[in-house]
């Protein structure tokens, strides 16, 4: 019997996948083959046939396609995944609509063409030729990677790439790529290290030493002002304490002790604290804003800008010291101080000042109509037109000589100076600083001489120097306003006389 003849009589007849109804309702399917039966003569004598249920895998097959649908379905739909499938040579089998956004070719115009030719780049092209080739035939897998490739206008196409090899349903291996697009994202990082440089520009820039903590009191950042007081370096700060740059260990646990504190409370505090310098040992003074936060972990951190007041608090020492030598001073010349604010009209005094008046500190109110009403009613507008003078530029500082009232009611006479030390933008008097000096001794010894100088000690009368001093005053007067002088002289003797004077005014006694 030939052979071939022999094969085709074995073979099936009819090889159909029949769907049938299952005893539990649902439709399953048959794969029922028959055979031709032949006597010795060849002659098909009848048949037999193999029905096997195959439902199972009808459902496995049909589960699988339709899994591969939705997935297809769900790629084509993703906007920011670009998904290519490739066969063993490279070759496109899927490219969904993201990876012609992304790469610039439609479907139609990716399918069949290799890899290489599309989106790698001439200097990657080796390579990846080689990696998925070895890939395809069970070498290693490639592994996911930031890549540059290559769009179809030429231009750089920066993307996350990861790999899948699966096999086809003819076992044949199938490469698929997951690329998403970080162009942004690559963006995005520049412009925030750009900012990072920057920001650390500024930083390192200001000239008070600004530092950034963590939850341990340990430093994350310090600028360059606190890298040079502590003799070291910003970044060599990262990580490190206080106590690890020679700041004496009961200083550095302060400082620990102290953020650890404000971090726990969660609130801005301003703290007064001192540093050692460590390449001169100099100690210095610092106002500290600290500033606690949470980090984007949720773990306390904290801010600190450290502003150097070292000048501010020697000058502050200096102006004390002076301060103190200028009222001992003062003390001994027993000046009375007076400082004038002229927009509010309040006016502060020395100690000096209130004893001189009788009073106690903080008895006369502080206000300048206060300190006109002790000045003597006889004296008041006096004192209030040099005032005036100088607050309108006529006269550069203030000077009178007049009386205050004391509080018993005697008076005491003063010198009393005064000169505008601030004025605002616009040239006006902002304050007027001023000191009396008690005179009223020179003022009754000057009366005194006055007195013995032109009065008769024994009579208490005018003598002949008043009367020539009256009587030059009296010619200067006439002769300025164009007029003659008449002279009576009365003698107290026995004869009474009158004469009339007609001389020229040039004449003296």
């Amino acid at each position: 019997m030939p052979t071939t003849g022999w094969k085709s009589r074995c073979l099936p007849v009819c090889l159909p996948h029949t769907r049938c109804m299952n005893n539990d309702g649902l439709a399953g399917w048959v794969d029922n083959r028959k055979y031709p039966i032949a006597d010795h003569a060849g002659q098909i004598i009848g048949l037999f046939g193999i029905a096997r249920d195959i439902t199972v895998m009808k459902r496995t097959q049909e589960a699988l396609a339709d899994s591969e649908r939705r997935f297809k379905a769900i790629f084509e739909q993703l906007p920011a995944i670009s998904v290519q499938g490739y066969d063993r040579h490279r070759r496109v089998i899927y490219w969904n609509h993201a990876s012609e956004t992304l790469y610039g070719y439609t479907r139609e115009q990716a399918l069949g063409r290799q890899l290489e030719d599309l989106i790698i780049p001439a200097h990657m092209r080796d390579a990846v030729i080689s990696a998925v080739d070895a890939w395809t035939q069970g070498g290693l897998a490639i592994p996911s990677a930031e890549l540059t490739l290559r769009a179809a206008d030429g231009s750089p196409v920066e993307v996350y790439s990861s790999h899948v090899m699966l096999h086809g349903s003819n076992g044949e291996p199938e490469m698929y790529c997951v690329d998403i697009g970080i162009a942004d994202r690559k963006k995005a990082e520049h412009a925030l290290r750009a900012n990072e440089a920057f920001l650390h520009a500024i930083i390192d820039e200001i000239p008070d030493p600004l530092l950034l903590k963590d939850h341990k009191g340990d430093f994350l950042l310090g600028n360059r002002a606190v890298a040079m007081l502590y003799g070291t370096t910003p970044a060599a700060m990262v990580g490190k304490h206080d106590g690890d740059f020679g700041v004496p260990p009961d200083l550095a646990s302060f400082f620990r002790q102290n953020v650890l504190d404000i971090m726990a409370k969660g609130e801005t505090q301003v703290v007064y604290e001192d540093s050692r310098d460590a390449v001169t040992g100099v100690i210095r003074h610092y106002r500290s804003i600290k500033k606690p936060f949470k980090s984007v972990d949720g773990d306390n951190q904290i801010l600190v800008l450290a502003q150097d007041i070292t000048d501010v608090i020697q000058a502050q020492r200096q102006v004390a010291e002076s301060e103190q030598r200028l009222r001992q001073v003062l003390e001994v010349t027993r000046e009375g101080i007076w400082d004038w604010h002229v927009p509010s009209g309040k006016v502060l005094h020395n100690r000096q000042w209130y004893e001189s008046l009788l009073c106690s500190e903080n008895e006369v109110p502080d206000t300048v109509e206060a300190f006109e009403a002790l000045v003597h009613p006889d004296d008041r507008q006096q004192v209030r037109e040099r005032l005036e003078d100088m607050l309108k530029g006529n006269s550069a500082t203030y000077h009178s000589e007049h009386r205050l009232v004391r509080k018993n009611g005697t008076h005491i006479w003063v010198q009393d100076r005064g000169q505008v030390v601030e004025r605002d933008e616009q040239g006006q008097p902002m304050r007027v600083v001023g000191s009396f000096t008690d005179i009223s001794y020179q003022k009754e010894h000057q009366h005194y001489l006055e007195k013995i100088a032109h009065y008769d000690p024994l009579t208490g009368l005018p003598n002949r120097v008043l009367l020539a001093d009256r009587m030059q005053q009296a010619m200067m007067q006439s002769k300025r306003r164009g007029l003659k002088l008449a002279v009576t002289w009365i003698w107290t003797g026995s004869n009474l006389s009158t004469t009339n004077m007609d001389t020229p005014l040039e004449t003296s006694f």
